[in-house]
């Protein structure tokens, strides 16, 4: 995350190029880098691609105070860090869903309802976007996945439910038995 804020410095908006190939800095190292972001304020020398010196930080509180992880506790609790447009309250927020998007339709399968239906293999069968698909719940790790009727992976998403249906806002949810 942090290293992102230190390359975006070479990122150039107004090239006619791609992402990919405007991301890539110049070979001129060492770098004096500054980087404020949220509770991290530190001074770092790079001395190369993902070579870095920490020189050192802020004063005051942040050496005081180990630093806390601003996520702490944030999966377990019902609130949310920012603002959330589009609210579906067919589930709670912070439900845990795979999110799946076939042929223009998606699904998602609420982690909590995927524990009551699979079989005992940790398989369910479904369809979305009228093909066949499998889902692979394993309750031990609390992972999903999806696969298509030839045992192919389907690009799906682990997220809360508020950001998977944000994206896509007229998903279809498992059903109870």
């Amino acid at each position: 995350h942090l290293e992102g804020h230190v390359y975006s410095n070479w990122v150039d908006v107004n090239a006619p190029t791609t992402i990919k190939e405007q991301a890539r800095p110049a070979e001129q190292f060492p770098v004096l880098i500054l980087l404020v972001s949220g509770g991290h304020t530190e001074l770092i020398l790079m001395t190369g691609h993902c070579q870095y010196q920490r020189l050192g930080g802020t004063l005051g509180e942040w050496f005081i105070q180990p630093p806390r992880d601003p996520y702490a506790g944030y999966a377990t609790s019902p609130a949310l860090m920012f603002d959330v447009q589009h609210r579906d309250e067919r589930l709670p927020a912070k439900a845990w869903v795979l999110g799946l998007a076939v042929d223009g339709d998606a699904k998602a399968y609420p982690f909590d309802l995927l524990a009551q239906r699979v079989g005992p293999d940790g398989r369910l069968d479904d369809r979305v976007g009228g093909r066949k698909v499998h889902i692979r719940y394993d309750a031990t790790q609390r992972s999903a996945e999806a696969f298509d009727a030839e045992g192919r992976a389907l690009p799906a998403v682990a997220a809360f439910w508020f950001a998977w249906v944000a994206f896509h806002p007229r998903t279809q949810l498992l059903a109870p038995r």
